[in-house]
């Protein structure tokens, strides 16, 4: 399947794009929270590690957890890291979207010389008179 088109929220696969991390069928490993795919399955494949310490009782509400969906440990905590940093990243990645003639009309307002508002002039002519230098 080819893969899909660039958009805001997912980059091009890695052989349309150098810098995408990889790429799983049609989908990237990149930070979209909608990209499905099987987190047991991962355990198999992942060739980097984190290690961490904790409590000893966040390890145990940990793994309880764990085993109340049916998950290993691993995946569960990888599934917890992986929710959090898309959330921080979809924060962060927020893309405004205007409509075309609004988005020319304010690069022309912007090109356009400034020109100060009567009230502005006034308040400029009052601090003049006000000001002492």
């Amino acid at each position: 399947m080819p893969c899909r088109q660039r958009n805001q929220r997912r980059p091009l696969c890695q052989h349309q794009d150098p810098q995408a991390k990889r790429h799983i069928g049609e989908k990237t490993a990149s930070y979209a929270p909608t990209m499905p795919y099987n987190r047991t399955d991962m355990s198999t494949n992942t060739s980097k590690r984190f290690e961490f310490r904790l409590q000893p009782e966040s390890k145990q509400r940990i793994e309880h957890a764990a085993s109340l969906v049916q998950e290993s440990t691993s995946d569960f905590v990888r599934a917890a890291a992986e929710q959090r940093a898309d959330e921080v990243l979809l924060e962060h990645d927020v893309v405004t979207v205007v409509p075309a003639e609004f988005f020319y009309q304010l690069l022309s307002a912007l090109d356009e010389e400034p020109q100060p508002s009567p009230a502005l002039a006034r308040a400029g002519d009052r601090a003049r008179r006000v000001v002492s230098r």
